[in-house]
């Protein structure tokens, strides 16, 4: 039975049972505790084990990741490892942990390959969690220690068939290691420090001088000497390898808990340790003269550092408590190593919230390797926005700590209710507390669980947590309990049940954020989507799949919804999403897209259309459409809609402009719901430079032919004349040798006008060349989607208005004709919302929000936060008097030319500042733009 007293969930799937996903938050490097490392002989691969159910495989040179391994994981600590060892050769690693169904006899140890991350054996039939893995030098055994009484098993790595083992531990024994001859030493909980000959006699077993606790204990080179790092009290003692007679005692520093993690460096000459230290940073301290000179201490993490390895040249690898891991030099200077998540510990002030829970404000840290930061983060659920350090708003409201007797509650394990005990499990230490208005109850956060108790201390609910939760508080309102977690994350939970509603992860570099609900519905900023993904299992002895939530855009990205999802309705908005589309779980379950294998080179150089060559590897989802994009620009085009010959390799012609391109190629699942993951070509393109053309469509509608649809658009019509007028101006002023600009005025803005016109252009567009696509009249946003109203639209009711109008999906397909990456779509529509009675301000800039997304265009839009877009400023609308203003007075390149993302800046600064000097508002216009900036215009002449 495991030590763990909590009910876990199994998690491991039967293949005819709907997939369960599990999110996991992934930056590319840990996200909790990394208890464990190992190298291989020849110091070419890291590999560590963490408490986020991951092992990573790192280049110790560069520190590049190389590789993720999944095993099996269940909910809560299902699945969390706790040792890793990697075969001396350097192609096998073990890990284990808490591993295997709860309450079973089995808690394997599962064997991948380091190379493919496949899982190639599990060693079944161990009845606890293994705290520590190695692998002899030869390879030949793999060693574990059991938890508890299990004591400690060596296997045969041939076959992984047991070849012995000692159940003769009074505790769980922690440590277990190898000497050069085949020696094995442990250290135990039963304070034990026992040493095994080659074929695994016990040789002796003593208890070390200085502690009851000994963790930590490895062999000199030589196999010699013996150092033991010990858990109850920061000391190290040096033992005989021979006999493990007691030879001297370090002198270490009288300001630390514990060193329980110690080693010698590759010569012998000095000796290192670590452990739980007071203070922001953690230290590794250094002693010369194998622990009989001088000590050195080398800053290296913001949190326990919990295990260390001597490198060649006096290098030292390490893991911490915080997720970090890394390589000091000999000098201890960190060559690679830092966390990607914030710290949101030991500010009791913090969460704080506003009386919805809509605006929080949260006190953050972060370790870059040499000194701490800190920053308060301010975050707008419904305005999806994040500040760093602006002015604390007043309305928001820290937790309450005074009211109720409570006691002992902050960092803990026994914290008491007028004076009785407040029931946790055992080791189990609360951080955090907040009490109720009203003094009606109370909700604490503990290393492993929220709990919410009535002011009498009786359990109501609680929620097992994946990190540490360091701080909680309750809105004014009773309706909400948020969380700042040790995972990097901020929850929702309902009050009255604790069911999580939302979830927020900000990365350390305070640019990028994702928000999400357990349906799997997001929204984020600054390629936030990147950081979080879902984990499938495919069986109890399989690595598991992973799918980023990128990977999901076109059916789950809905910033509309999270923006309402804490409101009154909010929920039943998102339910109501959830029973049109289907949950997470069962589009994953359909299977997953397939993976694109490379034919072509990674890396090419063309004169003329570059030949693409690919296969498709099918893998359970079925295959959908293959979608090409240059420069995040999703192309079709001509030359790549020519089938493919050659049997089952597809060939396709892709067009690109002069200079340097980024092709990516991926797929969708069948049911057009999940991407496979890019496959890039990095394609150079070097030609005499051509004068390139400009193809403008500008559709404006004043006058509908429902006139019920004319009002709010009175100088739509003008200002597509004028933009169009505006860009054909730039003919041969040096940008643009030839500009063709279509203006479709009124009854000639049509669905099909419009479309004819976009197709007749991509006809003659080449990818050096620049398209612009200008909508001007009314839009609207409907379940996270943008429509434009053309001129034939009618509006007896909203569905017929929307079937004959312009969708984002047909705009999409209206753009990857276009075969240039050069393309803009620039939309001067909002304002139906308000005359058709729609819900229209958050939702309508988070439906343009992911046009942009999903076309990979740029876009400048003039959308808006609560009122509709002005239309009457000197004869424009004002954001198309800001853009056509921009062409004049926008900041110029070297070369006098107007760059997208100048133009987009320039209105942006000035759309808000006209309306407020002329209505007393500020419209707040829009701009997406993820590819690389391109001329726009040269300076017009004022």
């Amino acid at each position: 039975m495991r030590f763990v007293l909590l009910v876990l969930v199994a998690g491991i799937c039967a293949q005819a049972q709907p997939v369960k996903p599990y999110l996991r938050i992934e930056t590319g490097s840990h996200t909790a505790a990394v208890w464990r490392i190992d190298l291989d002989a020849a110091e070419r691969f890291l590999v560590s084990a963490s408490s986020d159910k991951t092992a990573r495989v790192w280049d110790l040179g560069t520190g590049k990741l190389l590789k993720i391994l999944r095993p099996p994981i269940g909910d809560f600590r299902d699945g969390m490892l706790y040792a890793v060892a990697m075969s001396p050769d350097g192609t096998t690693v073990a890990v284990g942990g808490f591993i295997g169904p709860e309450n079973s006899v089995d808690t394997p140890i599962y064997i991948f390959d380091r190379e493919s991350g496949a899982l190639r054996r599990a060693i079944h039939g161990l009845p606890e969690v293994a705290h520590h893995l190695a692998y002899s030098k030869d390879g030949r055994y793999l060693a574990v220690a059991l938890h508890g009484t299990n004591g400690i098993r060596v296997f045969a790595t041939a076959n992984y068939s047991e070849v012995t083992r000692d159940a003769t531990y009074g505790d769980s024994p922690y440590w277990i290691e190898f000497d050069n001859s085949g020696r094995l030493l442990t250290t135990g909980d039963d304070g034990f420090v026992r040493l095994y000959s080659s074929d695994f006699r016990l040789l002796h077993k003593e208890k070390p001088r200085s502690g009851k606790g000994p963790r930590s204990a490895r062999f000199s080179p030589d196999g010699k000497l013996i150092v033991v790092g010990f858990n109850d009290l920061a000391a190290l003692d040096v033992l005989s390898g021979q006999d493990l007679g007691f030879q001297y005692k370090v002198q270490t520093p009288p300001d630390g808990y514990n060193l329980a993690a110690a080693l010698w460096s590759a010569d012998g000459g000095t000796l290192c340790a670590t452990g739980r230290r007071s203070g922001e940073v953690d230290s590794v301290l250094c002693w010369s003269d194998a622990g009989k000179g001088k000590q050195q201490s080398f800053p290296a993490a913001g949190d326990t550092i919990l295990d260390i390895r001597a490198l060649r040249g006096g290098a030292i690898a390490f893991c911490s408590s915080d997720g970090t891991v890394g390589v000091l030099d000999r000098n201890g200077i960190a060559k690679w190593g830092t966390p990607d998540e914030l710290e949101y510990r030991g500010e009791p002030a913090f969460p704080r919230l506003s009386p919805d829970g809509n605006d929080i404000e949260l006190a953050s840290s972060y370790f870059n390797g040499i000194t701490s930061s800190h920053h308060n983060i301010a975050f707008s659920v419904s305005g999806q926005s994040l500040e760093t350090d602006a002015q604390p708003k007043p309305s928001l409201l820290s937790p309450t700590t005074s009211g109720l007797a409570i006691n002992g509650w902050r960092n803990g394990t026994n914290p008491t209710l007028d004076g009785h005990s407040i029931e946790l499990q055992e080791g189990e230490e609360a951080r955090s507390l907040a009490i109720s208005s009203g003094n009606d109850g109370f909700v604490l956060g503990s290393e492993f669980f929220i709990r919410r108790f009535d002011p009498r201390g009786k359990l109501i609910w609680s929620i097992p947590l994946q990190g540490v939760g360091w701080g909680v508080n309750i809105t004014a309102d009773k309706r909400f309990v948020v969380a700042t977690l040790g995972d990097g994350t901020v929850r929702w939970y309902t009050f009255d049940k604790g069911e999580e509603v939302l979830a927020l992860f900000v990365d350390h570099n305070l640019q990028r954020w994702v928000a999400w609900n357990p349906d799997g519905f997001f929204t984020f900023h600054g390629g936030g989507d990147a950081l979080i993904g879902y984990h499938m299992n495919r069986g109890p002895d399989q690595a598991g799949e992973f799918v980023k939530v990128d990977q999901l855009r076109e059916t789950f990205y809905r910033p509309d919804l999270v923006a309402e999802i804490l409101k009154p309705g909010g929920a039943e908005a998102v339910l109501a999403e959830r029973n049109r589309i289907g949950d997470i779980s069962g589009i994953l379950s359909g299977g997953l897209p397939p993976e694109i294998e490379l034919i072509s080179p990674a890396q090419a150089t063309v004169t003329g259309e570059y030949l693409l060559q690919f296969k498709i590897k099918e893998m359970g989802g079925g295959r959908g459409r293959v979608v090409y994009r240059i420069d995040g620009a999703e192309i079709t085009g001509r030359a790549i809609d020519i089938a493919g010959t050659g049997g089952d390799t597809i060939n396709r012609y892709i067009p690109v402009g002069n200079g340097g391109h980024t092709l990516a190629i991926t797929a969708y699942s069948a049911n057009g719901k999940i991407e496979g993951q890019p496959k890039t070509v990095r394609i150079t393109r070097s030609l005499p430079a051509q004068g390139s053309s400009l193809y403008l469509i500008a559709a404006g509608i004043s006058h509908y032919s429902d006139n019920s649809l004319s009002e709010g658009v009175k100088f739509a019509a003008a200002d597509a004349d004028m933009i169009a007028a505006t860009f054909k101006g730039q003919e041969g002023k040096g940008l643009y040798s030839r500009v063709n600009a279509v203006p479709l005025i009124d009854r000639q803005a049509t669905i099909k006008n419009i479309q004819d016109a976009v197709a007749q252009a991509a006809k003659t567009v080449q990818p050096g060349d620049t398209f612009v696509l200008y909508l001007a009249g009314h839009g609207m946003a409907v379940e996270g989607e943008y429509y434009f109203i053309p001129w034939e639209a009618e509006y007896p009711n909203q569905k017929d208005l929307l079937a004959k109008s312009l969708n984002r999906e047909a705009i999409q397909a209206m753009l990857k004709q276009i075969p240039t990456n050069k393309s803009a779509l620039i939309l001067d529509t909002c304002g139906a919302g308000g005359y058709l009675e729609s819900r229209a301000t958050a939702s309508e800039k988070a439906a343009i929000e992911k046009v942009a997304l999903m076309s990979g265009r740029a876009v400048l839009a003039a959308s808006y936060s609560g009122q509709m877009a002005m239309d009457g400023y000197q004869n424009h609308g004002v954001f198309t008097y800001a853009l056509l203003d921009g062409l004049r007075q926008a900041e110029v390149n070297s070369q006098g030319e107007i760059l997208i993302t100048r133009l987009a800046e320039f209105v942006q600064s000035q759309v808000p500042r006209l309306t407020e000097q002329k209505w007393g508002v500020r419209q707040l216009p829009l701009s997406r733009i993820d590819g690389e900036p391109f001329p726009i215009a040269r300076k017009a002449a004022n």
